[in-house]
């Protein structure tokens, strides 16, 4: 099961763009595709997709206080939402994956500090 560690390094509110994630969404298959615009190939759902999930299965957000934390399965829908304030809303995420669902896409692609490149057993 890979999981995701958010660890909120400042306070974070409806106006400075929280992570949003669409409930029970890990539990299935979605239709995604790799949408290579950005730096590194990014891992998307179809518009109409995420549509009927969040009319399904509505959305939270991970809204709290410096220092708190969030875990979440790393498969669940999740994005952030626009940062329309002028504070700052910077987060640590540790992801936690087995090596065989290892983001190969974006192997040599990130920098050393934004994403692992070395798989080797620990």
């Amino acid at each position: 099961i890979p999981i995701t560690l958010v660890v909120l390094l400042d306070d974070v509110d409806d106006d400075n763009g929280p992570l949003i994630v669409v409930p029970k969404t890990h539990h299935e298959i979605l239709d995604c595709y790799y949408d290579e615009r950005s730096a590194y190939p990014l891992l998307c759902t179809k518009d109409e997709i995420v549509t009927e999930q969040v009319k399904k299965n509505g959305t939270v957000s991970f809204v709290g206080k410096k220092g708190e934390a969030y875990l979440f399965h790393s498969c669940i829908l999740h994005s952030s939402l626009d940062n329309n304030s002028d504070r700052d809303r910077k987060q640590l995420y540790f992801t936690y994956n087995t090596f065989e669902n290892r983001p190969y896409k974006s192997e040599g692609r990130r920098n050393w500090w934004n994403s692992a490149h070395d798989w080797s057993w620990i």
